[in-house]
């Protein structure tokens, strides 16, 4: 059955965990005997081949360029590839760019449209309420966001999963247990980003901890980086910058560190968790309720603190430095769990199930809001986008802790 199956996902190559997420699921999917390809639009085509990232999976999809052209001339063009390429299978990745979100109600009747919903903010649940109508099928990467599009959405329960994200675990085959040496060596990987990644608590935790022996990598890049640096100008000699981490060189840096700190406000997964885990880095991160507190088990593969209680991170990290047994037991349970749960042929199975199913399934979807062409849906950020980060932050800090 499964060489029946033609199936699209709707992204555009860069660096990030939503394209990560992508590449776990094709690679699961080629074990499987299914290519899948991905979909985008881009005003910024010729800046978009210089990307090595894209430059690296040109072959496996197709861009087209919206640089003077029309938002309905470009829809007609990206549908007449869907039905050249025959696929009867599109993956409809929420939030993307409103205007290939917006082709999902205007796909031939036959194609199955299947929603990835990768975080958890008021923004992500609008633009899949948006979208509801049009999908035979949801996802959520993690239980919380299954149970927000049942129970705050309106998607049916009969059709919301939950497929956690997943890793290709073969770069992590050779790292071994750890020997633990001074300075402790923590490490913060990701987009340097305060509003969601909450990186100016870092230079908070570590103030606390100056009678001890630690040093913090923070590797990435984003805006938020230059003001980062400004904070931790005090903490010379404790912290380094390594700036953008390729890919490829992941596993090798998680592997050269001891405690993965990770004080984000707000998470969908939290896909360096994994990696952490995977690599035997031991993660100390919010806990966000059905999120990182399902990724992540207390006490047994990492520690989890308050969203923004930098005393409490700061403890947990002064445990793991004091009991070091510790850090080799979390190490070693963490690790077996990405293996138990967290592996690229499992979320493949688990998407294949999906498929299955959607395809298999009578369900109806609404018909298109314009029949006489397309038009883009309104999904918007609404008033949210008039409000000032710092209220923002505020609020998500209070917000996600529930």
């Amino acid at each position: 059955m499964n060489k029946n199956i033609k199936a699209v996902f709707m992204i555009l190559p860069h660096r990030g965990g939503t394209f990560s997420v992508f590449r776990s699921l094709r690679d699961g999917l080629r074990a499987q005997g299914i290519s899948l390809d991905w979909l985008a639009s881009t005003s910024s085509f010729s800046q978009l081949v210089k990307d090595p990232v894209f430059e690296a999976c040109r072959h496996e999809g197709k861009a087209f360029d919206t640089s003077g052209k029309k938002e309905r001339q470009v829809a007609e063009e990206m549908l007449a590839h869907v039905e050249k390429q025959s696929f009867n299978t599109v993956f409809v990745n929420i939030l993307t760019a409103n205007q290939d979100m917006s082709l999902a109600a205007y796909l031939p009747p036959a194609v199955r449209r299947i929603g990835i919903v990768h975080n958890i903010t008021p923004g992500t649940y609008s633009a899949a309420k948006a979208l509801r109508p049009y999908l035979h099928a949801a996802v959520g990467v993690s239980p919380r966001i299954e149970q927000d599009l049942v129970a705050k959405c309106g998607f049916s329960a009969e059709s919301t999963t939950t497929i956690p994200n997943a890793i290709d675990l073969a770069p992590y085959a050779q790292i071994g247990p750890k020997k633990y040496s001074s300075p402790l060596r923590l490490l913060s990987l990701g987009r340097i980003i305060d509003i969601d990644k909450g990186v100016f608590w870092l230079p908070e935790i570590l103030n606390q901890l100056f009678d001890l022996p630690l040093h913090l990598t923070i590797a990435g890049e984003g805006a938020d980086l230059p003001e980062l640096k400004n904070r931790c100008a005090s903490l010379a000699g404790r912290v380094t910058f390594l700036g953008r981490v390729a890919p490829e060189a992941v596993p090798e840096l998680i592997a050269a560190h001891d405690i993965l700190l990770m004080p984000s406000r707000f998470e969908g997964f939290g896909f360096t968790l994994i990696e952490a885990m995977a690599g035997r880095c031991v993660p100390i991160a919010s806990r966000i309720r059905g999120v990182t507190d399902f990724v992540v088990q207390q006490e047994r593969t990492g520690l989890l603190f308050p969203i923004g209680d930098t005393r409490a991170a700061a403890a947990a990290i002064r445990k793991l430095t004091v009991q070091r047994s510790l850090l080799t037991a979390y190490a070693d349970a963490g690790c077996a769990d990405v293996h138990a749960r967290f592996s690229t042929d499992q979320m493949a199975k688990s998407y294949l199930d999906v498929m299955h199913k959607t395809l298999a399934s009578t369900k109806e979807v609404a018909p298109p809001p314009n029949k006489a062409g397309f038009e883009v849906l309104p999904i918007g950020g609404g008033w949210r986008k008039f409000i000032p980060n710092s209220l923002k932050n505020s609020l998500r800090t209070w917000m996600y802790r529930r």
